[in-house]
């Protein structure tokens, strides 16, 4: 993503498509369990957050460990944990490129 124009078309599709790979395939969310903001419900909403991204860790781990990277790939398993885990230092760089 970072060698085009921030906001141009192809930049746009790449960040829908690991949006959609986060937030469904690595936190195994669907339209129907996205938080709605309910009175009540912000402590169990942050619970199975927490435990969604802890699951999704575990599988980026997992795939590192089973050398699921081609040689000269293996950060992409880094750069995904941290974008799952929210690491501010990796999304401040990527849009500081």
């Amino acid at each position: 993503m970072t060698k085009y124009p921030r906001f141009c078309y192809t930049w746009t599709v790449l960040q829908s498509n690991l949006g959609e790979l986060v937030l469904y395939f690595l936190l195994g969310y669907t339209l129907h369990d996205l938080p709605k903001g309910e009175e009540g419900e912000e402590e169990w909403v942050w619970e199975d957050e927490q435990r969604r991204i802890a699951a999704a860790s575990q599988v980026i781990k997992q795939w590192s460990s089973d050398g699921e990277w081609r040689q000269g790939e293996e950060w992409m398993g880094d750069v995904l944990a941290a974008f799952v885990e929210g690491d501010d230092r990796l999304l401040n760089s990527l849009s500081a490129q």
